[in-house]
């Protein structure tokens, strides 16, 4: 009988030690645990906290292990905003026009020299559009003889509804990207 009784307590104590493990985490740190483990299923989705290390991770919840996961939740969380987009000021009066630019332009510090006429070299304009300045991408959105997409161009104040600027808009990626910019 005493057998038992003492069996039956130390099956106690070893269903208890779960409970005593995460409970010898400090209260803020938990809280502050929880905090972040929601934030960051909300804002990035269910998955991407991982596991509650106090409802679905096995192993102990100790305090170090608290700590680490929480700074892992806190990058997740504040990720640092990328740098502005440099961008030059385009000509007082640009005009418009339908042709490429007449003669091959150089872009200041790249040593990108534009062949054909274009600002970058023809080579990749080529293989890009084909030197098509109505050319659209369907599955990328990428536009112009360049292939600029829209977030780019957007970011870059670029007008990329006229050739000249479409060959503007490709000198400053060149300038700021230089030839990792396209895939061709």
């Amino acid at each position: 009988m005493t057998k038992r009784l003492i069996g039956a307590a130390a099956l106690a104590l070893v269903a208890a030690a779960p409970a005593q493990a995460s409970a010898a985490v400090p209260k803020p740190l938990r809280a502050e645990y929880q905090q972040h483990y929601k934030e960051v299923a909300k804002r990035h989705g269910d998955r991407a906290p991982g596991c509650n290390l106090f409802r679905t991770c096995k192993g102990k919840a100790t305090t170090a292990r608290v700590r680490k996961s929480n700074a892992t939740l806190e990058r997740m969380l504040y990720v640092p905003k990328p740098p502005a987009p440099v961008s030059t000021p385009a000509p007082a009066s640009a005009p418009a026009s339908t042709a490429p630019a007449p003669t091959a332009s150089v872009v200041s510090g790249s040593g990108a020299t534009g062949s054909g006429g274009y600002s970058i070299p023809s080579s990749i304009v080529m293989c890009e559009s084909g030197g098509d300045y109505n050319a659209v991408n369907p599955s990328s959105g990428a536009y112009g003889a360049y292939q600029i997409l829209p977030s780019t161009s957007a970011g870059l104040g670029c007008d990329m509804s006229t050739p000249a600027g479409q060959d503007r808009c490709a000198a400053k990626v060149w300038a700021t990207q230089g030839r990792g910019a396209w895939v061709c």
